[in-house]
């Protein structure tokens, strides 16, 4: 019996020196699991060892060319097809942003133009305030600034709201969350 290992390793050590290489296929490995649960073992993959000892993997079976031209294939159309579905909303984006930069230009005109207003108004009712003579006459112009500003506010408000529903009604019909009406 220790004539046949001594010739085992005899003959492996002339392939070795002839530079073949020797596969070595690996039992299966036991894995620790966690308590409780059951072990399980897992084969590994097929080893090449090198003159040198050490290990490699084996190489995989080549692909045959025309599976390898039908997967290229597949690929090539789910890319574009991927392209096309980022390009779309790229401009759903761009849209909606141009939409928005719009509309914020709307909001910041008209809130500038009451506020130039509202200084304007105010500058006007204290000239009229401090030109008044009488108690009677400071009521008057009092009421007349305060209803002609609460007129002002309320116009202001209900514009300030329909910019910002047309704002929101663009963003949400460019992007499909609703539909137009």
């Amino acid at each position: 019996m220790a004539q046949t290992e001594d010739k085992r390793e005899d003959e492996l050590a002339q392939s070795s020196e002839a530079g073949a290489t020797v596969k070595a296929v690996t039992a299966p490995v036991e894995t620790s699991a966690p308590r409780g649960a059951s072990k399980k073992t897992s084969s590994a993959a097929p080893q090449e060892k090198t003159p040198a000892g050490r290990s490699e993997p084996a190489i995989a079976k080549p692909v045959e060319v025309s599976e390898a031209h039908l997967i290229e294939e597949a690929v090539a159309e789910e890319i574009d097809t991927l392209q096309k579905l980022s390009d779309k909303q790229l401009d759903a984006a761009v849209s909606v942003a141009n939409s928005f930069t719009e509309s914020l230009q709307q909001l910041t005109a008209e809130a500038t133009d009451y506020s130039k207003k509202y200084f304007d108004n105010g500058a006007v009712f204290m000239k009229t305030l401090l030109g008044a003579r009488s108690l009677s006459t400071i009521v008057e112009v009092q009421t007349s600034y305060t209803e002609t500003a609460y007129a002002n506010y309320l116009a202001h408000l209900v514009k300030m709201g329909d910019l910002y529903r047309s704002l929101l009604e663009a963003a949400a019909t460019k992007t499909g969350i609703a539909r137009p009406r």
